[in-house]
């Protein structure tokens, strides 16, 4: 009796260098993996995450450890590992790593370490299309698509890189930069990161620079900006030359493009078309001066257009006017960047 409760105490309570006995165990049934649920979003090109995983049911017949694992196919694959402390029916996920290459229909087997026998299930891997969140592989954040027009936005502003202090310039150092409004980590993660124009455009001036964004997207020009202008304003369509005009424009694409909250003094928009523009300020960079400006009643936004050398189109939407502002802006001030696709 003695001899047994020492024992089971070991490999239930494992000690650095402690040797964990293999569980034995089954999965599947004739071959099919038992209540098989595919579960998160399959979509070629992009990076499996957490919710990637399959659960599949075992059933445990010696407590100890274990490892069930798939071949590769299609550039990605699922695995899992643990320890079984209790016997009978468990539940194991087998957690997905890698991105699918094409859409199209994989068939995996999955086989455990010590005879647990192999069993198969499915995932339909589907095309990317604009709606769907992308994962920046450089960060692995996500931003959620939205289709205005015929043109794929990034619904949210990018927030890439690595927070720096407002009482410098950004640089061209090899490494992106952003400024959080007043260096809070949450505002960054909400609002996004604040960044020069040099800075988003990775210190390009070609108006169809990649800049910032994820990789098969770019800084919108000023021209692209436009025909967002016009798709969603009430009667100023796209290639009305009202757009074509500096200071406030149109007559309501602001408020269609901002979001339904956050927005000082009741200034809330629509959100229409699910581009959730958000009033995230800007940093003042101008020595000796350092502040934030306009948190809550302002979004500026960069476009990769330059009216003349240094001073890039900006767009910028306020609280109070539901119209789009649009002007050359000193390429020093700290903005929110958009991100649209390839065509």
């Amino acid at each position: 009796m003695v001899f047994n409760c020492i024992f089971w105490y070991q490999y239930n309570h494992a000690f650095d260098g402690e040797i964990i006995p293999d569980a034995t165990y089954t999965i599947g049934t004739g071959g099919t993996c038992n209540n098989t649920l595919i579960n998160g979003s399959y979509i070629a090109g992009e990076l499996l995450t957490v919710s990637n995983y399959v659960s599949i049911d075992t059933n445990v017949t010696y407590v100890g450890s274990f490892s069930i694992n798939t071949g590769t196919i299609n550039g990605y694959s699922f695995s899992a590992s643990g320890i079984f402390t209790s016997m009978g029916t468990q539940t194991v996920n087998l957690m997905g790593i890698g991105t699918p290459v094409a859409d199209q229909i994989d068939n995996f087997t999955a086989t455990a370490n010590i005879g647990g026998g192999t069993c198969t299930f499915s995932i339909t891997v589907q095309p990317w299309q604009c709606g769907i969140p992308i994962s920046d592989s450089r960060d692995g954040q996500f931003y959620n698509t939205v289709l205005i027009g015929s043109q794929c936005w990034l619904a949210k502003n990018m927030n890439i890189g690595t927070m720096i202090s407002n009482t410098v310039n950004q640089s061209n150092d090899g490494y992106i930069e952003k400024y959080y409004y007043n260096n809070v980590t949450g505002n960054c993660t909400y609002y996004g990161g604040l960044y020069q124009w040099g800075e988003t455009m990775q210190y390009s001036t070609d108006p169809a620079a990649q800049g910032i964004c994820p990789a098969g997207w770019h800084v919108p020009t000023d021209h692209e900006w436009k025909v967002l202008e016009g798709y969603v304003n009430n009667n100023y369509p796209i290639g009305d030359p009202v757009w074509d005009g500096t200071s406030w424009r149109g007559s309501d694409a602001g408020q269609r493009l901002k979001s339904t909250t956050t927005w000082y003094m009741s200034g809330n928009g629509t959100d229409l078309y699910g581009f959730t523009a958000l009033p995230a300020g800007y940093p003042y960079i101008n020595p000796p001066n350092y502040s934030f400006q306009e948190f809550g009643a302002k979004a500026y936004f960069w476009s990769s257009s330059e009216e003349t050398s240094g001073f890039p189109w900006i767009r910028a939407l306020e609280y109070s006017i539901n119209q789009v502002y649009r002007n050359e802006y000193n390429q020093g001030i700290g903005s929110s960047v958009r991100c649209l696709l390839d065509n």
